[in-house]
């Protein structure tokens, strides 16, 4: 009589040890590889956007107002009061009146609802755009020394994601001039580094010692 072979379930724990095994390496790796997907998307999307805004700088002598900006030149309503307005107000001169980008692009490391920083909720899911000027001058704080000095070491504008993380957000001039301790984002770091993706009228922001020029 010929009988049928089952599996023992000593054999049985070796497969699904295997199975485990495999899904421990695999499952990370493509993780890392749908990060890796969204910076070099971010990359793609800032460079596109930069070249925008400086076609706008051409036709206007100077890049879009950024949100502090804003503020400055229309200091009482109709702007927003909520930041991620004054952002989408701020970009949406590269697509109206004279259409230098079809569409804004959306920051893929951003989910509504998400924090700045700050603590502020995300309403809007783009990436946010800072211009520096001489508006900033004599006008006194913190910040506004840091936006002024900003335009005086050469920076005009700068586009920032939030990053693996999730964590950028807010203003980042500071960041940009090494007052803040966070750093670039760096792949070498790993694919949750802390480090904020920012391109500026310089390139690809690669921290405060260095920037590298893309």
């Amino acid at each position: 009589m010929k009988r049928n072979h089952a599996f023992t379930l000593i054999e049985l724990l070796i497969v699904v040890a295997i199975i485990a095994i495999l899904a421990a390496i695999a499952v990370p790796n493509f993780l890392e590889a749908q990060v890796r997907a969204k910076v070099a998307r971010v990359y793609a999307d800032m460079r596109s956007m930069g070249t925008a805004i400086e076609e706008y700088a051409v036709d206007f002598n100077r890049p879009p107002l950024g949100v502090a900006e804003l503020k400055i030149v229309v200091p009482s309503p109709p702007l927003p009061n909520n930041r991620d307005e004054l952002n989408l107000l701020a970009l949406s001169t590269l697509t109206t009146p004279i259409s230098y980008m079809s569409s804004l692009l959306v920051d893929p490391f951003v989910k509504q609802g998400a924090k700045t920083n700050q603590g502020t909720v995300m309403t809007r899911i783009y990436y946010q755009y800072q211009g520096w000027s001489n508006l900033f001058a004599g006008l006194g704080g913190n910040s506004n020394e840091w936006r002024y000095e900003c335009y005086n070491e050469g920076y005009t504008w700068g586009l920032q994601s939030f990053g693996p993380s999730g964590t950028g957000g807010g203003m980042f001039c500071g960041v940009l001039l090494g007052y803040s301790e966070n750093t670039a984002y760096d792949a070498s770091n790993g694919t949750t580094s802390r480090g904020r993706i920012i391109r500026t009228n310089k390139g690809i922001w690669a921290g405060p010692d260095e920037k590298r020029e893309k």
